[in-house]
Parts: C-alpha cells; sequence; structure tokens
C-alpha cells in the first residue's frame, strides 16, 4: 500500500501538507469449516486523503489542523452448507478532522500532541446469497429448501478517535521517542447488518455485541546519525486489545501484542533520500470461551516491510 506524504515550505507563519494514507483497515478468511460459518471472509480497506495546516506561533510553539476525507471498502462473507451462504460488499466516503500541536521548551527537547476524530464509516452496498426455509420454519424437511437473496445492504462501523501525546530529546547525534496512544474503541458497541430484504434480515440482521474497550498504545524509538548521509532507526511497542474476551469472534480474533522495528535513511544527495525498513508484530497467545470461539490463538504475527523516497523542492 503506498503511502504519500507533502509538506509546503513555509508561507509566512504557515505550512501546508497532503497525505494519504491507510490507517486502519483488516482482512481475515478462514477455511475451517466451523469458523467459515461466521467469518469465511472479513476485510475492511481504509484509504485516508488529510489535507493539513500549521501556524508557528513562535520559535517554540506551532499549531495545527486538518480535514479526514476516509474512502472505505469492504467484504463480508459466511457459509453454513447447507443451512446458508451469502456474502456482502459496499463502500463509502466518510469525514473528520484532526488537531495537533507542538512545543519546544529547549533546543533539545521537544512535546507534541495529537488528537484524530472519530469517523463512522457508513457503508453501504450489496448482498447476495442463499438462506434455507428451515430457518424460518424451523423444521428439518425444508433444510434442502433453498431461498435466494439479491438485494441492498448497509453496517456503520466506527473508525476511532485517538490521542497520542509525544516526547523527543535529542542529545548530540541520537533521539529518543516515546509515544502514548490512546484510541478510544469504546465507541464500537456492535455490529449490525441491514438489509434491504426482509427474510436475509430476520436471518442475519440481528446486532452482535461487540463492546471493545478504550486501548493504549506504548511506543519508543531511537535515531541515531551514523554520518552526515545515513541515519538509522530502532523500535519498540506495545499494543493492547481492545476486544473484550465476551465477544471476541473469528472475523477478527486480536490480542496484546509488541512490535519490534529497525530501518534506515540514507541521504543520496540534498534533495533526495531513500529509507527501508521493516516491522515485526509478535501477538500474543489468546484463550477464550465465550460460546462462538471456544480455544486458543497462537502462533499469531505479522510482518511490514516499508521503503520511502523523500524529495525536495
Amino acid at each position: 500500500m503506498p503511502n504519500l506524504h507533502y509538506v509546503s515550505p513555509s508561507v509566512g507563519n504557515w505550512r501546508y501538507g497532503l497525505s494519504i494514507t491507510a490507517p486502519a483497515g483488516l482482512s481475515k478468511r478462514w477455511n475451517e469449516a466451523y469458523q467459515m460459518h461466521t467469518a469465511e471472509e472479513f476485510t475492511l480497506k481504509v484509504i485516508e486523503i488529510n489535507p493539513t495546516a500549521s501556524y508557528k506561533v513562535n520559535d517554540q510553539f506551532a499549531l495545527g489542523f486538518g480535514l479526514r476525507g476516509v474512502y472505505t471498502d469492504g467484504k463480508v462473507a459466511a457459509i453454513q452448507n447447507p443451512v446458508y451462504a451469502q456474502e456482502l460488499t459496499g463502500d463509502s466516503i466518510d469525514f473528520g478532522y484532526n488537531l495537533a500541536l507542538s512545543y519546544k521548551p529547549i533546543q533539545d527537547v521537544t512535546f507534541a500532541a495529537t488528537y484524530r476524530s472519530k469517523v463512522d464509516l457508513t457503508v453501504k452496498g450489496d448482498a447476495n446469497g442463499q438462506i434455507s426455509r428451515s430457518l424460518l420454519t424451523h423444521s428439518l424437511a425444508d433444510l434442502s429448501t433453498r431461498i435466494p437473496f439479491n438485494t441492498n445492504a448497509s453496517v456503520e462501523i466506527p473508525l476511532p478517535a485517538s490521542l497520542a501525546l509525544a516526547t523527543a530529546y535529542t542529545y548530540e547525534k541520537t533521539t529518543v521517542e516515546f509515544v502514548f496512544e490512546r484510541t478510544y474503541w469504546s465507541s464500537y458497541k456492535e455490529l449490525d447488518f441491514d438489509y434491504g430484504d426482509s427474510v436475509a434480515n430476520t436471518v442475519f440482521g440481528t446486532a452482535k455485541l461487540k463492546n471493545w474497550k478504550d486501548a493504549n498504545a506504548y511506543r519508543i524509538g531511537v535515531t541515531h546519525q551514523c554520518t552526515d548521509n545515513l541515519k538509522m532507526m530502532l523500535g519498540f511497542a506495545i499494543d493492547k486489545s481492545p476486544t473484550p474476551d465476551s465477544t471476541l469472534g473469528f472475523e477478527l480474533p486480536d490480542s496484546d501484542a509488541k512490535l519490534y522495528s529497525i530501518g534506515f535513511e540514507y541521504k543520496v544527495n540534498e534533495k533526495t533520500s531513500v529509507g527501508l525498513a521493516y516491522l515485526y508484530d509478535d501477538k500474543e497467545e489468546r484463550t477464550v470461551s465465550n460460546g462462538t470461539v471456544n480455544g486458543t490463538f497462537t502462533d499469531s504475527s505479522a510482518h511490514l516491510l516499508t521503503a520511502s523516497l523523500k524529495y525536495k523542492f
């Protein structure tokens, strides 16, 4: 997923920027029959366009603000032969805002705060599939009788607000940064799909409780200027899961995680720099027994490789 960041030169005390990023998203697919009953596939892609402006009050203090334009594309599929099968696809464009401030009390110390508003992802699209009549009549004699549906569907999912507090200290050629971030996942109360077809809505339209909780993340990073052209970076983070045991499902079997990262940036010339970074996300083992999920998730991890190009003009 490519990311794009632009920062303008100073225009008086103002600077302007534009970012195109993927701030959130998930995808989980299962091949085992039991898991496929509720989450054969659960995919959510999010792309954000974020124009920003900042104002330098003085040499120590600056303010920033921006508009969040968020495009979402999602897909949900579930199957339990011969009882039902469904697939939903949809997308949306929604809006929010972000605020920031930076304070530099002395030359080598910086404090910063960033707030990103909640954005309600109002996804609308299409749903199709088939339902066994036995789900309506509660008779096994109707098990093989299929009722097809092809209709509109919608769901609202919160992209939660977050608050990040950061500080950085520079000593000679080394900078140490610490970030505390709280994500307000308590806004995710339920997952409630609405179907235009009354039969599909009767079978699949019941809201699923989520009741996620606000979660914290703690990050520390070290940047060292090895030479005039080479900069090395190391990072470590602890990321707490917002998902309670009681509502954890197969669509997102999350757990607390530790993240490790390493990277470098090389200055090719006065205008151009290139970089490469690697991140390893190590999820903790988690045992859950809530009726839907009864067992232990193990060996969950993710690898992320990032390449960057910076150009000044």
